[in-house]
């Protein structure tokens, strides 16, 4: 906690000596946020979008905090511009494809983790996230083979937490 309120300080140093420095504001937003300063956080992510609107990362950041925010079409919105910015940012998808999964667009959200696994096919979780979608939608066949992946993929991980997790919900079938 120290060494992130002491990163706090220094992005305060930082943006009080250029206050356009945007970078300092999203940094200084991902440190607040780590703290739980969700609604600060989300007042730099807006501040640095508006000094430069062209940053995905801010924009993946600030749709973090809204969809923690309970603020889930917002954070949809901040999610398609990370994605327009940078078509390549497998997380951007993944937290989209589970921001419509709480609105129920199902079917949106599986396009969604289609697209993470294309860009990032080693990791477990959106395997797992795209099963349970299948699942919802009665697609057992598909659903069980996508937990079959991310249980492997898990288990090369080392990810003991998540095999023990789809193990269960595999069970179930």
């Amino acid at each position: 906690l120290g060494l992130t309120e002491d990163a706090i300080a220094d992005f305060d140093k930082a943006i009080e000596l250029n206050p356009e420095d945007a970078k300092a504001y999203t940094l200084r937003g991902i440190a607040k946020y780590d703290l739980g300063q969700t609604e600060d956080a989300l007042a730099d992510y807006d501040k640095a979008i508006e000094l430069n609107p062209e940053c995905a990362e801010t924009s993946y950041y600030r749709g973090v905090a809204k969809d923690d925010l309970g603020q889930t079409e917002d954070a949809i919105a901040d999610y398609d511009r990370a994605i327009e910015l940078n078509p390549e940012d497998a997380k951007a998808y993944y937290n989209r494809g589970a921001a419509k999964r709480k609105l129920g667009l199902t079917e949106d959200a599986i396009v969604d983790f289609d697209r993470t696994i294309e860009l990032n096919p080693e990791h477990a979780t959106p395997y797992k996230a795209r099963a349970l979608a299948k699942m919802y939608l009665g697609l057992d066949v598909e659903a069980k083979l996508d937990l079959a992946t991310a249980r492997e993929l898990a288990q090369v991980s080392d990810n003991l937490d998540l095999v023990d997790e789809l193990e269960q919900i595999l069970q179930k079938f």
